[in-house]
């Protein structure tokens, strides 16, 4: 949902676009910020992971 409106890259994108969708309960808005927080935690690990294998 979150990747068809801006790029899961770009943090400040997602803080701004996130608290804009005004159709959007408090409590689902927390479950997308919660999720790209994950996201972006286990990709950090999986880079970093990466990065010491090579």
């Amino acid at each position: 949902m979150l990747v068809k409106h801006v790029s899961l890259d770009n943090p400040e994108a997602v803080k701004t676009f996130v608290p804009n969708q005004k159709s959007w309960s408090n409590a689902y808005k927390e479950n997308i910020a919660n999720a790209y927080t994950h996201r972006k935690t286990m990709w950090t690990v999986v880079g970093e992971t990466d990065l010491q294998e090579i």
